[in-house]
């Protein structure tokens, strides 16, 4: 039944037609969407009925905001830049040494660059609100907690990015470095380093661009910041005061980004 078919051409030769599974395939797929619908109590009825008559009811709640509140949250979204800020610093410092011992090219112990690619691979799987749950069970609610998961976070994505990287470097001048008898590290800094310097930087920066929306939810997790505020005035239902916040992240994730691209430009 399953078996592919064979035709005879006109010279005589034979070829096998392969078997299609195209039908099969999309039979799963179909299967799995069912089952996905089931599990989820999907309803197309709510997505494409209700769910456009309470957004557009959600809209209305959001205006008129005040005017006024927007003097309250600049302490917040200044707290929010300085927790990514350092958190996208301190994953950046633990990353550096480790791109290079999770690099294959320059890691020759298969021991240890298993390890530490097995370990990144678990960090890298928890997502930053779980981090940040998880910290505050040891270190409390806070911005302090934010700083520490965005930084773990920033920690795992950097390194695999740059060991990604690392491994398609142009590995001669570190070789050659270390046939003269430089230390490895030496011929790291002064061989790998700048090839890998500016999609560093941009990594970095991209990093930063990212944890500055991540800031923003780690506030429902008690972990500080604009999304603290956030939070707190929509569990208050006070829409009006939600605008404002809303417009100042908008605006803020818009000027990081703006910024970020063009420094990533310069960098390229």
């Amino acid at each position: 039944m399953f078996r592919s078919k064979k035709i005879v051409l006109e010279n005589g030769h034979s070829v096998v037609k392969p078997f299609n599974w195209t039908p099969f395939i999309i039979l799963g797929v179909l299967l799995i969407i069912w089952f996905s619908s089931t599990l989820t109590d999907f309803e197309p009825s709510v997505l494409f009925i209700e769910a456009p008559t309470k957004f557009v009811q959600f809209i209305d709640r959001l205006f008129p905001y005040d005017n006024n509140y927007f003097s309250r949250i600049w302490v917040p979204i200044i707290e929010t830049l300085a927790m990514s800020f350092i958190g996208t610093l301190l994953g950046t410092i633990l990353a550096f040494p480790t791109m290079y011992f999770a690099s294959s090219n320059l890691n020759q112990n298969k021991l240890s660059l298993n390890i530490i690619r097995v370990v990144l691979g678990i960090v890298r799987t928890i997502p930053l609100t779980v981090y940040a749950i998880l910290l505050s069970i040891v270190f409390g609610l806070g911005s302090f907690v934010g700083m520490l998961a965005i930084g773990i976070f920033t920690y795992s994505i950097l390194t695999k990015m740059m060991y990604d990287y690392i491994e398609t470097v142009n590995m001669s001048p570190f070789e050659a470095l270390l046939a003269t008898g430089s230390s490895r590290f030496k011929a790291y800094w002064v061989a790998i380093m700048p090839q890998i310097s500016g999609v560093f930087l941009s990594q970095i920066l991209y990093n930063f661009e990212m944890n500055i929306r991540s800031s923003a939810i780690l506030g429902y997790v008690g972990a500080g910041g604009i999304g603290l505020m956030l939070n707190y005035q929509i569990g208050l239902q006070n829409y009006s005061n939600v605008t404002p916040i809303l417009i100042v992240i908008f605006m803020t994730v818009l000027v990081v980004e703006f910024a970020s691209r063009a420094l990533r430009k310069r960098l390229s």
